[in-house]
């Protein structure tokens, strides 16, 4: 349960190197305006890194951090910030770091790729949360326990979860609001030209799906199929069926507006789903073709090197 104090609520930040610059600044910079427009010190924050030393964004932006972990002050609320690679942030001081803050009561929280970390320290277990669209094949497979949703964010109890960007300012101004009310996070909200206050039941929007929404509902919703069934992928006349189409009338739409088949269009998607996997997992190829649908990994190969013009095996070793 998330309550309000009389005191200043102390707040921390991990930066795990490569961290999403915009993840972080959408966090942190409501705390800031809350502070100024209230006229009050309602909010107090620490920015930590593993080591103490700078840390640097995705953008090779350089932050300079209060301390590292081994000299970290005790905080009310904690926030892993990561970016690309947080998968294989398996580090024992961290992980340990974290469930440590963990036991002592402190509200745990990970925007963008963060909930990796969180999930490899096992503090989502049980809790509902949610990742960046982006990583959420690969977050799904590696953690296909979790109660993962494709909300902007989730709060639950205490654990806070973004999808990073713009949707970590959500999640902040709900937490300004529970703290100290509607009036103040909507002051917020228009202080950095935020239209609309966001909540967990807002849905994380892939572009192309979007797009797709707009021309198509009926594509929109075989599209969302689709990416729901990966590993055991639908034929088409049963995605038609689902969705109340005839066969002839989904093949019309996914001409129409995405130029191929509905079995290529599927395609496409299992490919997508593999490459998340094959860069965000340790999975061997094998077992992202298995995962994404395919009975050999030599048909496996063959679809991903006609699709990205490059074999799996080469792509992981190019981009590691």
């Amino acid at each position: 349960m998330i309550v309000a104090t009389d005191r200043p609520q102390s707040f921390g930040f991990l930066l795990i190197p490569g961290f999403s610059l915009m993840a972080f600044t959408a966090t942190i910079e409501p705390l800031r305006a809350a502070n100024q427009l209230s006229e009050k010190q309602l909010y107090t924050w620490k920015v930590y890194s593993p080591d103490g030393k700078n840390v640097a964004s995705k953008l090779n932006i350089e932050i300079v951090p209060d301390s590292g972990i081994d000299t970290a002050a005790d905080v009310e609320y904690l926030f892993v910030v990561a970016g690309e690679g947080a998968h294989a942030v398996k580090d024992p001081r961290i992980l340990h770091w974290l469930r440590s803050a963990a036991n002592r009561k402190c509200i745990i929280g990970a925007v963008s790729s963060g909930p990796f970390i969180l999930a490899n320290a096992k503090l989502l277990d049980g809790y509902r949360c949610t990742i960046h669209w982006s990583d959420m094949p690969a977050f799904v497979e590696a953690y296909p326990r979790l109660n993962t949703s494709y909300s902007l964010f989730e709060i639950d109890r205490n654990r806070l979860t973004s999808s990073g960007g713009t949707s970590s300012m959500d999640m902040v101004l709900s937490l300004i609001g529970d703290h100290h009310g509607a009036d103040l996070a909507s002051r917020v909200a228009v202080f950095f030209q935020h239209d609309r206050m966001r909540t967990p039941d807002d849905q994380q929007h892939m572009a192309e799906r979007l797009a797709l929404a707009r021309k198509s509902p009926k594509l929109a919703e075989a599209v969302k199929l689709m990416s729901q069934n990966v590993e055991f992928p639908l034929k088409p006349m049963e995605i038609a069926r689902q969705i109340g189409l005839s066969l002839r009338q989904l093949e019309r739409l996914c001409h129409k507006y995405c130029h191929c088949t509905p079995q290529k269009f599927h395609m496409k998607i299992r490919i997508q789903h593999a490459r998340s996997m094959l860069l965000e997992t340790s999975m061997s190829v094998m077992q992202i073709a298995v995962a994404t649908g395919f009975s050999t990994q030599s048909h496996f190969t063959k679809c991903f090197r006609d699709h990205y013009n490059i074999t799996p095996q080469k792509m992981r070793i190019q981009t590691r």
